[in-house]
């Protein structure tokens, strides 16, 4: 049995009877939906015979194993000139539910045979390399026409699908065309698609999303002892009696993160689907819509938790009309939210799809792409880029529970660390459960149902709003204020700010936004990265609420808050003001922050002008906080190089530029010079050295390196996940 295997529906054990069996979805006619495509071609024309071009391990070009990464990423429909006999190829990979009917039109010249997952599904033409057109424009004189093509079921698997095109040209005048669209009968599909964020990955990033059934294959399953094993497992065996128990883990190739990473580069991301797995629930009647989109990676290497797999997740909220209203993003143990419009999207045609930014190395998801702190630093930038990924619907669920399907599965997407349980946030050794099952500290091994699967719209209905996460209150200049106040940050000296103007935020300072949420009753203004030299002038003046929102009564006191990072003495201030009675037409008030700014508001009741009361904060709260990156590394150098080792030496930085002791260091070599660019492509030397005090001097010897000439760099790392820049370059030749 291979990866291409269907699915079987295998009964659970008796502690999972408690699951609800998968219903089978049904879909009433409605207008087929096009899949997103990304299409790959052959780079150049193939000149031999009709059986077309093997990869190196002998599979053929249409096999959904055929390695295709060397071939040119491709746009439908695909156009030229050609004036030979010959032939194009073409392969695209697309997830199917397991349920959806699927069809194909075509449209080319001269004819094609078209295949999936190696099957022939049809050859239309006049022959092979023979003038003419499928479903060709008026002009083509010998136009084969045929209707729409169902694709049979049989041919397809639930998950990775692949479609192969032949398209043939004859020795004739003049041209070369293909267009394929494949659409699906789903509306839920449609639905999922209508939403399906763009991730946004840091340019070191290594792993994508992927489909599950290859890293499965190429795993072993273990039960908690150790004492029994399964290799190649497939998908119906994580539901079997014999393996889905919470103490199974799935043991993935490779051992430790340099190791991980290089099985996931040359066996795994080559073959496998990039993809986005999604859940549609729907509260009881005509209610509101929770979509979910769950992303599985290879590995997690975060600096202070790494597990072998990840799940990962976010989910938009619509109304009863099926209208966006917020979004909701994991990140770590918890998640924020917020209201669509304050959402980054990317348009396309009349869709908005929201942007999410990955973090790098811990993949939680974030809207913005600034640092976090939640334990560790969170990095999504700098971001290398923005892209869509194929959508895979989850089988149909009942109560918020899964079935006899791989959902079901209760055990560990990840070797087991090397203790049973680990606390909350280094948790991490051990591989996580799946999206439906989860577990808490200290009872890691009795899983129970997500609160996000259990019940999506109470879990991210009880999720702080972005702005006001922990995540952005530490490191960051936040100001939060109640209707009436509105609030408005001038930088000095650059005379940039932050305010409301027009019906709108208005912003000119360098990752500042503006909050204006109707439904806390508060405005905030959030500096993601103040400049540590610039003082940031704070005006709060009244403003009339917002639509739906009555003013504070007379005797309310209002509360606001501010946050912003003192360097000067290493800690996060957070400060919190109770002003009572009516902010009136005319009061303003005044507060400058700055590097040891004890922080007064100046209030003006009246608004001529006058000071008439100075405030200090009521309460003041500084937390010590690591908010400067590890010194780079100037001085790398090559002591030897034999056929057998390289000799690196440096000076070692510090955790705070170059004080203290960094926590880590990243070695990368390549065959080309390492620049911010190429690092992501460079390959890791995995190395067990340990930084010593800052000033002190390092050796490293780098062992099987093969002989040729390389480039390598470093960075270096602290304890919250902070890294250097890149350090200089050195050129080294092994014999």
């Amino acid at each position: 049995m291979d990866r291409w295997c269907a699915v079987a529906s295998v009964s659970l054990l008796t502690w999972l009877a408690l699951l609800a069996p998968a219903a089978a979805s049904r879909h009433a006619q409605t207008t087929p939906t096009p899949l997103a495509l990304s299409w790959k071609k052959l780079p150049s024309v193939w000149m031999g015979d009709q059986a077309g071009p093997r990869d190196a391990g002998g599979y053929d070009w249409h096999h959904p194993l055929f390695d295709d990464s060397p071939w040119s990423d491709v746009a439908l429909p695909d156009r030229g000139l050609d004036l030979s006999a010959d032939d194009r190829y073409y392969r695209a990979r697309f997830a199917w539910d397991g349920t959806s009917s699927l069809s194909m039109s075509v449209a080319s010249d001269d004819g094609l045979a078209v295949y999936v997952n190696g099957n022939l599904l049809g050859a239309w033409g006049n022959g092979w390399r023979q003038p003419g057109c499928v479903n060709g424009a008026a002009t083509c004189a010998r136009s084969t026409e045929i209707p729409s093509q169902a694709i049979p079921a049989a041919m397809l698997r639930p998950g990775e699908n692949v479609i192969a095109v032949d398209v043939w040209n004859a020795a004739t005048c003049c041209f070369y065309s293909l267009d394929v669209t494949l659409s699906t009968d789903n509306p839920d599909q449609a639905l999922a698609d209508r939403f399906a964020p763009y991730l946004a990955f840091h340019r070191d990033e290594d792993y994508r999303p992927i489909e599950i059934t290859l890293p499965l294959r190429k795993a072993v399953l273990l039960n908690a002892a150790g004492t029994m094993t399964k290799t190649q497992p497939a998908l119906d065996d994580l539901i079997s009696p014999e393996w889905n128990s919470p103490t199974t883990s799935i043991d993935l190739a490779g051992r430790g993160p340099g190791d991980i990473r290089q099985v996931y580069r040359r066996a795994i991301q080559p073959y496998v689907l990039p993809l986005v797995y999604a859940r549609i629930y729907r509260a009881a009647g005509a209610g509101p819509v929770a979509i979910q989109y769950w992303f599985y990676y290879y590995d997690n290497p975060g600096a202070c938790n790494h597990h072998e797999g990840d799940w990962e997740m976010m989910q938009v909220v619509l109304d009863e009309r099926q209208q966006p209203v917020y979004t909701a993003f994991a990140q770590h143990n918890g998640g924020s939210r917020r209201r669509w419009e304050d959402v980054e999207q990317i348009r396309v045609g009349a869709e908005d799809h929201p942007v999410v930014y990955v973090a790098l190395g811990s993949h939680a998801s974030y809207y913005k792409p600034y640092f976090n702190l939640l334990g560790c630093f969170d990095r999504p930038s700098p971001v290398r880029e923005r892209i869509p990924l194929p959508v895979q619907l989850l089988p149909a669920d009942a109560g918020g529970s899964a079935g006899g399907n791989w959902l079901g599965f209760a055990g560990r997407w990840g070797a087991q660390g090397p203790l049973p349980c680990l606390p909350v946030v280094n948790d991490g050794d051990d591989g996580p459960r799946g999206p439906v099952w989860g577990s808490a500290w200290p009872n890691c091994d009795r899983p129970n149902l997500r609160p996000q699967w259990r019940d999506p719209l109470a879990w991210s209905d009880s999720l702080a709003w972005d702005e006001d996460a922990t995540h952005n209150r530490i490191g960051k200049l936040r100001v939060s204020v109640p209707v009436p106040i509105d609030v408005q940050v001038l930088e000095l000296p650059a005379l940039k700010y932050a305010r409301w103007k027009d019906g709108k935020p208005d912003v000119s300072i360098r990752s500042a936004e503006y909050f204006d949420n109707a439904a806390t009753g508060r405005r905030t203004i959030l500096i993601h990265e103040p400049a540590p030299a610039s003082v940031y002038a704070v005006t709060l003046r009244h403003r009339a609420p917002a639509a739906g929102l009555g003013a504070p009564a007379a005797s309310q006191v209002l509360t606001i808050s501010l946050s912003y990072p003192d360097l000067q003495t290493g800690v996060a201030v957070s400060a919190v003001y109770s002003i009572a009675g009516v902010w009136g037409v005319s009061t303003t008030a005044t507060i400058s922050v700055y590097q040891g700014s004890p922080l007064q508001m100046q209030i003006d009741r009246g608004g001529n002008g006058l000071i008439d009361q100075r405030q200090a904060p009521d309460s003041r709260e500084q937390i010590p906080v690591d908010l400067i990156p590890p010194g780079t590394i100037t001085d790398l150098a090559v002591l030897t190089a034999t056929a057998e080792t390289v000799v690196l030496t440096w000076t070692a930085p510090g955790d705070d530029g170059m004080s203290g002791q960094a926590s880590g260091y990243d070695i990368r070599y390549h065959m080309a010079p390492l620049t911010e660019t190429t690092w992501v492509s460079a390959q890791s030397i995995v190395h067990a050295l340990t930084p010593s005090a800052a000033g002190m001097r390092e050796v490293l010897t780098v062992s099987n390196l093969g002989a040729g000439t390389y480039y390598i760099a470093m960075r270096s790392v602290d304890d919250v996940y902070q890294s250097s820049t890149l350090s200089n370059l050195v050129r080294v030749t092994v014999p």
